[in-house]
């Protein structure tokens, strides 16, 4: 009879020291370090508490994203005026497609390859030959650097786009070239 007793205080101890450690999930890893902070902070803590302290860091918050010279962080452009913004973005926008040209060319074997001026006054055979040499030499580059098929219509849809926009800009330039002189040559009315 007392071993029962004792195999039933054991059981009855052990249920109360289970029902008074708190079940925290998958947090139950840390509270046993974190354990006597938590114990200090608890009779403080209130949802008027909480409250206070979500209010005080968003306050600090805002002022600290309307101050414009305070950098918020390294990444963000969000301290820096529109106007510096796009300017950043442009130089980031160069930065990129001067590395993607560069890429291109270095995969593609453009960067030795020149290809050849010819004027109006030659044959044709004249001008085929220098082309076909140019379109053999890169023909084998192509070969050695076993570049897929897959690949080099990229290289040639990508390199049609920036030509085309190429040509965009020169025309544009063109114009407002023309309509400048053309201001200026015209004679002030009376």
């Amino acid at each position: 009879m007392a071993a029962e007793m004792a195999v039933a205080a054991k059981d009855q101890a052990a249920l109360d020291s289970a029902k008074s450690q708190p079940d925290n999930g998958f947090l139950s890893t840390l509270y046993g370090p974190f354990a006597p902070v938590v114990d200090i902070i608890k009779p403080f803590w209130s949802s008027n508490m909480t409250i206070g302290v979500l209010v005080i860091l968003l306050v600090t918050m805002w002022f600290r994203a309307s101050v414009p010279g305070y950098p918020t962080s390294g990444a963000g452009l969000t301290s820096h005026s529109v106007p510096e913004r796009l300017i950043a973005l442009e130089e980031l926008w160069q930065r990129e497609e001067n590395e993607l040209w560069d890429w291109l060319e270095e995969r593609v074997g453009l960067d030795g390859l020149s290809f050849p001026v010819v004027d109006n006054a030659h044959s044709r055979d004249d001008k085929q030959r220098p082309n076909r040499r140019a379109e053999k030499e890169f023909e084998s580059r192509l070969h050695r650097d076993r570049m897929s098929e897959r690949e080099a219509e990229n290289a040639i849809r990508v390199t049609q786009e920036r030509l085309e926009t190429l040509q965009k800009i020169v025309e544009k330039r063109k114009q407002n070239r023309q309509a400048s002189v053309e201001e200026q040559t015209e004679p002030p009315s009376t």
